[in-house]
């Protein structure tokens, strides 16, 4: 079953989870046994310090009564709630500015990089990674991309940020990678795992030259230049 992703509640598994049921003991009526039920994912993950969603051991609680006399196997898929935050996502701050009343933070990184703010108004945590002042302003935090959506908050309140400063978007790991782009031939970012005392490359820098890999230009090119040629003179 799915019913949805960012579920804060229990009681949504609870109200699926007896459907689920219904339908599992109707088919084994019908001799038609399921050897399986998948009750899906879509477990929050802490997007705030505040938050106040389930633990795992609350949703077992709510549900393994409902599953006791079920002859299946019970899978569930809390992947998000995981690894949404094992990933961070490093900025550098390449320019402040104030314009029409409002802070702007200008960031390296951009829209190509995590799409989720503009995509689903995710409102995600933003904090500098060295905290330098302890006067607070709001920002509008964006990226270098000349798009309206190029941005990764609107209003956050932040210690004052300079040039060169870092900032961390957490919660980061579900969708920011794998959702990434070349969009305006912009290269994804370097990935880094840290374990302990252990940190490694798990994913080297793009280059321009990967960006054009792929393409097979040799032949085509003065072809297209010709009929470009005859098109200016018509």
């Amino acid at each position: 079953m799915h019913i949805g992703s960012q579920v804060g509640y229990v009681e949504p598994y609870v109200d699926a989870a007896r459907k689920i049921i219904d339908l599992y003991n109707y088919l084994k009526r019908k001799n038609l046994p399921l050897k399986y039920i998948d009750i899906g994912g879509g477990w929050a993950a802490y997007f705030r310090p505040a938050d106040n969603i389930p633990q795992p051991c609350d949703y077992v609680s709510a549900l393994s009564d409902l599953f006791s006399d079920i002859q299946a196997t019970i899978i569930v898929e809390p992947g998000r709630s995981i690894i949404g935050n094992a990933g961070i996502l490093i900025m550098k701050v390449i320019g402040v500015k104030r314009s029409g009343g409002k802070n702007y933070c200008i960031v390296d990184a951009g829209m190509n990089d995590f799409i989720r703010p503009v995509l689903y108004n995710a409102n995600h945590r933003i904090e500098p990674v060295r905290k330098i002042s302890e006067q607070k302003l709001l920002y509008d935090i964006v990226g270098p991309l000349c798009e309206s959506g190029d941005f990764f908050a609107r209003g956050a309140r932040l210690p004052k940020v300079r040039k060169n400063d870092c900032l961390a978007l957490f919660t980061a790991g579900a969708y920011g990678s794998s959702m990434s782009s070349n969009y305006n031939s912009r290269v994804r970012a370097l990935e880094i795992a840290v374990a302990g005392d252990n940190v490694m490359v798990i994913r080297e820098r793009e280059t321009l030259n990967d960006l054009t890999r792929n393409q097979k230009l040799k032949g085509v090119t003065g072809g297209v230049i010709n009929n470009l040629k005859k098109d200016i003179d018509l």
